[in-house]
């Protein structure tokens, strides 16, 4: 999350954050996102971007929004493809298969499916930062800058 928030402010989208994108050196635990190929600049200084209008990411880790209106704003897009890589690190598999299933956020019944819930502090942690990222309505989604403040990414959480 902090390298994605970083390239941002530098003025680069990465628009393909998956896990096929990620690599972890297993030695010193650097974290290195790859693949910038559907990429794209913006202006870092400018804070309200314009829309987006092409997508050339993963269409399972596109946001509802890119999928009813084709546009969409370029971090808000991010947090949801974070949201979606969280949950499938977390849960083992990707919350959603089809469009509608994106549109109507039908991301609960499938994690049923695929794990016993859990009610422990960092559970619902997690839960709470996938839900916060994976919210349909853009403007209602956590920001980028939101979620390094998530009580979940804190180190008390993550201790415990």
């Amino acid at each position: 999350m902090n390298a994605v928030l970083r390239i941002k402010n530098l003025g680069v989208l990465h628009r393909d954050i998956k896990d096929e994108n990620i690599l972890i050196d297993m030695n010193t635990n650097q974290i290195k996102l790859i693949d910038f190929g559907a990429g794209a600049f913006i202006d870092p200084s400018t804070k309200h971007q314009p829309k987006l209008k092409d997508f050339h990411g993963t269409r399972v880790y596109s946001p509802p929004e890119w999928i009813r209106h084709q546009q969409y704003y370029g971090d808000r897009a991010a947090v949801w493809s974070l949201g979606v890589l969280l949950f499938n690190m977390i849960y083992g598999d990707i919350p959603f298969e089809e469009d509608q299933d994106i549109v109507q956020c039908r991301l609960y019944a499938k994690r049923a499916n695929l794990i016993k819930l859990s009610s422990t502090s960092c559970q619902r942690d997690v839960d709470d930062l996938i839900k916060s990222c994976l919210t349909v309505n853009e403007c209602d989604r956590i920001c980028l800058d939101e979620i390094l403040n998530h009580k979940w990414l804190s180190s008390t959480t993550l201790s415990s």
